[in-house]
């Protein structure tokens, strides 16, 4: 991609790709295609979450969770902040 990139400003099609800065945040949605949520007794889940959508997929990681999957969201942001990684979702506990 990136020579693809510099190939378009050589052209005058765009201007020269930026590489973004070490301290700046970055973040990656995960929606409910790239993640799988198994119960794991009474109040916990493990989410597994996979390189891709498709069949042949494999897993990147898994982490446990202190929910029932019915309470979990359906999609969660992954953040990076230098070498610092954040795992972010939300839940519902049903409480108005």
């Amino acid at each position: 991609l990136v020579f693809a990139d510099v190939e378009a400003s050589r052209k005058g099609l765009r201007k020269f790709p930026k590489q973004k800065g070490r301290g700046k945040k970055r973040s990656a949605l995960i929606t409910k295609e790239l993640f799988m949520l198994e119960p794991l007794g009474e109040s916990k889940t493990l989410l597994t979450i996979f390189d891709n959508a498709t069949k042949k997929r494999q897993k990147l990681f898994s982490i446990q969770l202190d929910y029932v999957p019915d309470q979990l969201c359906k999609q969660f942001r992954i953040s990076r902040l230098g070498n610092k990684f954040t795992f972010s979702g939300s839940y519902n506990d049903g409480v108005d």
